[in-house]
Parts: structure tokens; sequence; C-alpha cells
């Protein structure tokens, strides 16, 4: 195919695309098919070792990351019921900007990249692999690629989440939760730990939704929005919430969203599942 393309036009380099560089793919690629001029590797949590793997494999020719991001959903921890538990906007932004220093600035054969997604999409979550969110507010990634592409951070630096992420504890009790199934109808209070690195006043808001993270699409499918369910926040203050799960069982997940004035958000999300009879 890669002769064929030369011969159709012989104006442009023919490449083809890897969803990484296991298996000995490159080394093998590098042996059966000579015609090709450079390669794309697709990479997520594997994106700090594409250069070795490059080196290891005996490709001598340009290559470029055709697309690399967040951690993806088939890389992460999950749950005790199976579903991925997703990084924090704050986490993928480190994840980028160390991606692409270790793997893409400074190597000589590596022609270019792509981020994944400057856009938003329902990819397991409606935030996962999403640069900015729906409203159009931009997420911590699109500080860490200013970084990248520019030397310097923007002007103004999106919301951060820290460690301790979302704390969660039934009403009316004390103690935080490490295990996240819940009786129908459980109340839970809600609490994040998110500053603003500019100092700017924060504004916060939570919803519930069916968790589909556990759905069988492949290679990016496309997949229907989940809507937040109505009344599930019962009061928001700063950064607390009362939220209140439904009497249905299955998989639900909280989300939050942190907000200052002047565009820019940070997001995290929690797994939680609820059983009529746990």
């Amino acid at each position: 195919m890669a002769e064929m393309a030369k011969k159709c036009d012989g104006h442009h380099p023919v490449i083809t695309v890897l969803a990484g560089t296991g298996f000995n793919v490159l080394r093998e690629l590098g042996t059966n098919c000579p015609a090709l001029d450079a390669v794309g590797i697709n990479a997520y949590a594997s994106i700090t070792s594409v250069p070795s793997s490059v080196e290891r494999q005996g490709w001598n020719k340009p290559w470029l990351v055709t697309e690399f991001g967040p951690r993806g959903h088939w890389e992460v921890a999950k749950s005790a019921w199976g579903v991925p538990l997703e990084d924090t906007s704050t986490v993928k932004a480190e994840f980028y900007l160390k991606g692409y220093r270790r793997a893409i600035d400074g190597q000589p054969a590596c022609i270019g990249s792509y981020t994944f997604l400057w856009g938003n999409k329902q990819e397991k979550t409606h935030t996962w692999y999403g640069m900015f969110l729906p409203d159009r507010n931009r997420l911590g990634a699109v500080d860490a690629m200013t970084m990248a592409w520019t030397g310097k951070p923007p002007e103004n630096r999106c919301p951060e989440i820290g460690a301790e992420k979302i704390k969660v504890r039934l009403d009316n009790e004390s103690t935080n939760l490490t295990r996240y199934i819940f009786n129908k109808g459980s109340r839970l209070r809600c609490t994040i730990d998110a500053t603003d690195p500019d100092g700017d006043p924060i504004s916060i808001r939570w919803d519930l939704r069916r968790d589909v993270s556990d759905n069988p699409n492949r290679g990016g499918d496309r997949e229907p929005p989940t809507s937040p369910l109505t009344d599930a926040v019962v009061s928001s203050e700063k950064q607390q919430a009362l939220i209140q799960l439904p009497d249905n069982e299955g998989n639900y997940r909280i989300f939050v969203y942190v907000f200052d004035p002047k565009g820019s958000a940070a997001t995290a999300n929690l797994p939680v599942r609820v059983k009529v009879d746990p």
C-alpha cells in the first residue's frame, strides 16, 4: 500500500500509524515495509517510553506522536465493581506536560505531535479526554500545552484539584469513606479539595450521572452523552455538596467542576454504586 501511494503521489511522505510500540512492532515495520517514510505512534500512559522503544527496536526513520493525552480508560485502576477511575484534570495536565517534555521536545527524529483532544467528547465519561468542557471553559491540559509550546504559563491559569480530591461521608456522620457502595437513597456529604493558583475566586458545581464507563465500546466509538440526574444535588455551599443517591440499583458517578471567572475550569469525579440489597 505504501508503494502504491508513492506511485500515485511521489511528492508527499507516506506514513502509517501504530497504537503503541508493543510486541516489537517498529522492528517488524522497518523490516517488512521499507517504503514508509515515517511512522506515527499513538501513546497515552506509555508516552514517556516512546523514544526508548524507537531506539531499542531500531527504527531509524522520522517518527511523530499522532495521539497523546491523559492515561486512557484501559490504563488506570478500577473500582471494586470494575469501572475505571478517572484522573483529575490537574493530574491529566501534569501528564500532558511530562509526556511532551520527555517524548517529543528535543527528540531530533520526532517531527511533530498531536494532543488528544482539543475539544470535548463523551468517551467513558464526558470529561475524560476533552481539553475543554462543553461550555468552552478550558481545562488544565490547555495550560500544560501552552507551557510546552511557548515555554511559559498562560496569563490566567486554571483552577487545580488537590491531592485530597473528592472526600465522601454519609450525611450526619463524620468519617470519610473508602468504600463507595451504598444503600438506595443514601445521602452523601461530598467535599472537593480545590484552589486557584492565581488567587481568583472559584465557583463550584456538582452533578450526579449514570456511569456508563463499563460499556464495551472501543477505539473511540461514538457514545451518547449522559445527562445529570434531576434533583440529585440537594444543596451545595463553598466546597461541599449534599448529594442524594437514587433508589434504582446501578453504577453512578459524582462529578464536580471548579470555575474561575476567566473561562478556566478543573474537574474531578468519583464512581459510586447503589445496591438495593448490599
